[in-house]
This record gives structure tokens, sequence and C-alpha cells, in this order.
């Protein structure tokens, strides 16, 4: 393990990297583990977005010595679905959010049992808020190209029309994901279920696009215009900003967790034995859980949450981050059962 993460610290692993740095950050404050029929378990991670300093880093290292010891000691798989952001940061910001799919695809010897892949449909919506998260001095690099998974954007060259026809796409995506899932599922009572889950989504899209809509007028700023997104929020101070980033939260959120919530169902319908991971923001993540054990149904064994502690010092230690990621769920030590809220059952 060692040498793999020297070689990730080097600096060839950064060459046509842009200096960037915003404040998105990813401590893992919760887990839990649940499991479901056909021997499949379902773990979860959630940070919360909040200060963060070199623990991001060790508890990604942790993460990774995890999977290399699973690797030695069982043939159960395991694949891992995780939340990402844009490269300039992926590529700097070290945490088990941003950077663990990127290890377990780039290990000079591939892990046999692990699988790990991006779930992230927001993909303009996570270039808009990268340059609300940025720092004066940051914004001030006007030609700055922002890029992920194949697709890119000046940074100058996002307008809020074009918002308006992602917010669009990103129904028709979440439309064809929910038929694509109806067609794999024969149970009636989870066809039920998997409506319900997706109707919701669907409504608090809607309203969360009501509300940046509202936000807009506010701002006397039109829903189609052409103004350029970095231009106009320039002179924002942090409140109206924050508002701003708080209605592109509510608009593309359920977007998010419901393609990870399908594609949880997904790899349950199509294996066995299977430990399905999702890593993703505490914020807006935590119905996914509650809405697959209502859907499949399955039981949560355990579960640890830190988030106790004052602001911007929570985590959760790594001893616990390497017991849930091996193939057997951690001793059922009357364990705190994570709070089943933000569920639409």
């Amino acid at each position: 393990m060692e040498s793999f993460i020297n070689y990730c610290c080097s600096v060839p692993f950064f060459l046509g990297f842009i200096l960037y740095a915003t404040s998105l950050l990813a401590v893992i404050i919760t887990t839990a583990v649940a499991e479901l029929p056909k021997d499949n378990r379902l773990i979860v991670f959630h940070d919360m977005h909040i200060v963060g300093d070199k623990r991001d880093f060790e508890q990604l290292k942790m993460a990774f010595k995890a999977l290399l010891d699973r690797e030695k000691n069982t043939d159960r798989r395991i694949h891992i679905l995780s939340e990402s952001t844009i490269d300039q940061i992926k590529n700097r910001k070290w945490s088990i959010l941003c950077t663990l799919d990127k290890w377990v695809s780039n290990v000079t010897e591939p892990l046999e049992q692990a699988q790990a892949e991006s779930i992230e449909v927001r993909k303009l919506y996570i270039a808009v808020v990268s340059i609300l998260l940025s720092k004066e001095s940051e914004l001030a690099q006007k030609d700055l190209f922002l890029s992920f998974e194949g697709e890119g954007w000046w940074r100058t060259s996002i307008e809020f029309k074009d918002l308006l026809d992602d917010f669009k796409n990103q129904k028709k995506l979440a439309y064809k994901t929910y038929g694509n899932l109806m067609l794999v599922i024969d149970n009636k009572k989870e066809k039920e279920y998997i409506e319900t889950v997706y109707n919701c989504a669907i409504g608090s899209a809607k309203k969360g696009f009501i509300r940046y809509g509202d936000f807009l007028k506010m701002m006397d700023i039109d829903i189609t215009s052409s103004k350029s997104i970095y231009s106009e929020v320039w002179g924002w101070d942090k409140m109206t900003k924050d508002r701003f980033f708080q209605c592109l939260i509510d608009c593309y959120s359920p977007f998010f967790d419901f393609n990870a919530y399908a594609r949880i169902l997904q790899l349950h319908q199509s294996n066995s034995h299977l430990d399905i991971v999702l890593i993703a923001g505490g914020d807006h993540c935590w119905p996914i859980r509650s809405d697959i054990l209502n859907t499949l149904p399955g039981e949560e064994v355990y579960g640890k949450v830190n988030d106790l502690m004052p602001q911007g010092s929570e985590d959760l230690s790594l001893d616990i981050i390497y017991n849930v990621l091996q193939a057997q769920s951690p001793l059922r030590e009357t364990p705190y059962i994570l709070p089943h809220f933000c569920t639409v059952f």
C-alpha cells in the first residue's frame, strides 16, 4: 500500500493539474451496515462536507488498507458507489469521498474482489458549486477550465440558461433510470416502493427548482438568462452565495439520491453474496438507506455516528472504517441505529 500511496503523491500523478482549492471537505462521520436478501449487504459512509484536515487522508489510507487486507482474507466481492466532484478538486482533495474510487481503479495490481464507480449525475451542478465555493483569489482566475468525467466548461462560459436546460435533462435521465429499473424488478411490492421513491424524488426536485426560480427573481435574473454565472456571483456576499447554493442542492440532490437508490437495487438484483458500499454526503443522502431497507426489505445490524462533537471536529475513527469494510458485519454491540428521518415512508 505504501508504494502505491507514494506514487499517488508524486509529481507525475499531478501533471496537468491546475492549482485549485475550495471549501469542499469530506471527513467521514457516519457509517451503517444493513443485511439484505440473497446474502448481500449495504454499507454506507456519510460525510457532512465539514471542516477537514489531514483526517481526510488518514481515513482514505485506512479504507484502502481495509480493501487490500480484505483481498487476502475473503473471496467475497465488494462494489463501491461514490459521489464525485470536478477533476480539479478530485486530483487535490484526498478523501474517501473524492479519491477512493480512483485508488481502487489505478492500483498497480488490480483488486480482484473490489470494484468502484462514480454514480455522479450532477455534472454541471458540480461545476457551478465549485464556482460558488471558490475563494476570492481563485475567482480571479477567469480562464480556469473545469472538467468532469470527459466533459468540461470554461468557468466564465456557464450561463443561467444552462442550468435550466440541465435541470430538464436531469428529469429525463431520472425517468429513463426509473424505467430501466422497473424492467428488471418482478416483485409487485418492490415496484410500488420504487414508484413512490421516484415520484418523491421528482417532486422534491421540482419544489427545489421553484425556490431556485424565486431566488433568481429576487436577484432580478431571468431563468433563461445568458448571463455568466461566474460574472454574476463575483460581487455577491457570502449569505447570497449560500442561499443560491442551497437552492441548487434542493434542485439537484434528489436526482443523485434516486440514481444511487436505483444503482444499489440494480446491483442487488443481479448479484448475491455482494457488499454494496455507498459513499455520499449525509446532508442529503440519509433517505437512501431507509428507502432500500423498505423496498427489499433488509435489516440494519450496525451503525455508528459521530456528529455530537463541536462542528469541524467530527470524524469516524479509523478502526471503525477498517472493520466495517471487512467481509463480516461488525459485532452487534447494541448498535447505535442511525435515525430514519428524511424518508418518504
